[in-house]
């Protein structure tokens, strides 16, 4: 009786958890996913088409005196081998770490995977001319793909695909091969050959455009002639497109098409001190264009691998796993291009459909080169944001830049004091919108781990207030417009809430009008300063601490109280001639300062899919793995 009892509750208690441990395992690996996503095999095509090797150039004169004036619009030529190499310089942000890399070169084809390469030997014929019809490209690109590259692809992904299944460690390989036989009822060999499929990128820019500004300088000497220089600002504008294409094992066809559109790149003082300006045909506007595109064309990266990870294709799976202390981590880590702060969203089989459970972010990437031995390998750590996430639930990578735009509502009280006596004016209430990036995945470093930093401006109104120095001397509401950059610095508390702790440094200006008959006074009876207009600038610093809420990666409101704390104070009258008058500011502004007071914000963001401005600090992908392998 007793031994029955036993069993009974053995059943009960046990076939349950087992069965859920089962279905658990089922529900991560019963969709398309596999222990760790395969590697896609990725050739970019070795050039970057132009819709025309000539750029239109704007060109607007500012002499020392007079009106502005256009001087036409200049024809600056685009070599075809400066784009190429420019596409070339920055090949490794397309082509990272996560995927085996297609190579096309003189002697042939090379597939370089994780720690090998395979080589394809022959000869293929010259890549088609790069200027070509926006509306062209596409069909240039795959016609060449399937006549001169697709036959040596396939031989190649088909000698390769041995080394590829080799890279995988035991349980990616028991994964792949057995459990996604079963469960598709394909024997091994055919399921080994979904390795070869591959990808080719080919990127155009559609239209190139610049603006120059020349501005004529005096500069006058005492004991030498006077003479002009010209500072010259250039701004560029190449929208590009990359044409995303699959290879089926025989034929390419389009996959996806994708635009970065990052806006007006400006390359600052071209020529700050030119004793004489450029002319339409001077060999230096050539070379500003092509120093400004150089400078600025890693900003494309961040909106094209973006918009790919939308893909499941191009995105990170894996399966969570229970580490030390409860922690969750994943099998990827700096093979796989992930970055600090990247979230991944946590999902499970429920009824035969996948659903999200909730999401988290790395903390810490691992080192999972191929090339070193799997004992050697350490796992990525996350932390669980909101939702749920447990063992063997399935990991998805988020599209992720980690630039947010926001809108913050705030309010300080800062009265303005202006030496004889409090005004009862100055509390502010502005609107700012800006932008903030996370410097742990702009810059890949976990110490940078949720830093942010913010860069913004503001505008609203300072209230007004009555000078107590003389009797009806009013101030009306003044108009305030600021600019700032700031750093935060946030810890979660757990369940998509987090604490915050950051400051802000800026500037701020604001115009007031003097109202009332009080403004006329004995010391300057012959001045009616009644309805004139005074301006004040002030720098200061603002500590605050935040309460935010983060329901997804993409969007988080955040509250904050903070202490706002002015460093300098300048004033004076707006009307030139009255700002002349002998002492007049000592008069009324001596002393004039804004006292410090507390501040209230209510902060919106949501995530910038282009990186916006801070696009350019995110750091290329890691190459740890590159320099390990073993060429």
């Amino acid at each position: 009786m007793n031994r029955f009892w036993w069993v009974a509750l053995f059943l009960v208690v046990y076939w349950p958890l087992a069965g859920v441990a089962a279905t658990r395992y089922q529900q991560t690996t019963a969709d398309a996913t596999l222990a760790v996503t395969e590697r896609p095999a990725v050739l970019v095509v070795p050039r970057l088409f132009l819709s025309s090797n000539q750029v239109p150039m704007e060109v607007t004169y500012i002499p020392h005196k007079g009106d502005a004036r256009g001087l036409g619009v200049w024809s600056i030529p685009l070599s075809q081998s400066f784009a190429d190499e420019l596409l070339a310089d920055h090949l490794h942000y397309y082509l990272p770490a996560r995927y085996d890399h297609l190579l096309m070169d003189e002697q042939g084809l090379l597939l370089r995977t994780a720690n090998d390469q395979v080589r394809w030997s022959g000869s293929l014929s010259p890549l088609p001319d790069g200027r070509v019809r926006n509306n062209e490209v596409l069909d240039v690109v795959t016609r060449h793909l399937d006549r001169e590259v697709a036959p040596a692809l396939q031989e190649l992904l088909s000698d390769a695909a041995e080394v590829r299944y080799l890279e995988m460690n035991a349980r990616e390989r028991d994964t792949f091969i057995t459990e996604r036989a079963r469960q598709l009822g394909m024997p091994s060999e055919v399921l080994e050959s979904l390795l070869t499929a591959g990808y080719a990128f080919a990127f155009h820019l559609p239209e190139v455009s610049a603006t120059l500004s020349i501005t004529q300088r005096l500069i006058e000497r005492e004991r030498a002639p006077n003479y002009y220089v010209y500072s010259h600002r250039l701004r560029v504008e190449h929208p590009m497109i990359a044409e995303v294409l699959s290879f089926d094992g025989e034929h390419f066809e389009s996959f996806a098409s994708l635009e970065s559109s990052p806006g007006a790149l400006a390359s600052g003082l071209a020529g700050s001190s030119l004793r004489k300006r450029v002319g339409s045909r001077n060999p230096l506007l050539q070379t500003w264009l092509e120093a400004a595109m150089s400078d600025h064309f890693v900003n494309h990266h961040v909106g094209i691998n973006f918009q790919l990870k939308h893909y499941e294709d191009f995105r990170m799976q894996a399966p969570l796993m229970a580490g030390e202390s409860g922690a969750l981590e994943l099998q990827v880590g700096n093979q796989e291009s992930i970055r600090v702060n990247q979230p991944f969203g946590f999902h499970r089989q429920v009824d035969g459909q996948r659903r999200q459970l909730g999401w988290g972010q790395v903390t810490r990437v691992g080192d999972s080169c191929k090339a070193l031995p799997e004992s050697e390998r350490s796992p990525s750590r996350l932390v669980r944001v909101s939702g749920s996430g447990e063992d063997q639930d399935l990991a998805i990578e988020h599209p992720w830049t980690g630039v947010v735009s926001y809108l913050r509502a705030g309010h300080q009280q800062n009265e303005l004091d202006l030496g004889w006596g409090k005004t009862g004016a100055g509390e502010l209430s502005v609107l700012d919108w800006g932008v903030a990036g996370n410097l742990g995945y702009l810059r890949n470093r976990a110490w940078l781990s949720e830093f942010w930093l913010r860069l913004g401006l503001g505008f609203g109104y300072a209230e007004g207030g009555e000078y107590q120095r003389f009797d009806q001397a009013d101030f009306d509401d003044g108009l305030v417009g600021r600019i700032h950059f700031g750093f935060e610095k946030r810890w979660l508390l757990g369940a998509g809430w987090f604490v915050g702790a950051g400051t802000d440094m800026g500037a701020e200006f604001r115009s007031h009008q003097a109202r009332g008959e009080g403004w006329n006074t004995e010391l300057y009876d012959e001045v009616n300063l009644d309805g004139e207009s005074f301006s004040m600038a002030a720098a200061y610093l603002s500590p605050e601490l935040t309460l935010q809420k983060q329901w997804s990666p993409n969007t988080r409101l955040q509250m904050g109280v903070g202490y706002h704390y002015p460093l300098g104070t300048s004033a004076g009258w707006s009307d030139k001639d009255i700002s002349e008058l002998e002492g007049i500011d000592d008069f009324y502004f001596e002393g004039a300062q804004l006292e410090p007071g507390l501040s209230a914000s209510l902060i919106f963001s949501w995530m910038l899919g282009s990186g916006g401005a801070l696009a350019g600090m995110t750091s290329a992908p890691s190459t740890a793995c590159a320099r390990l392998a073993e060429y």
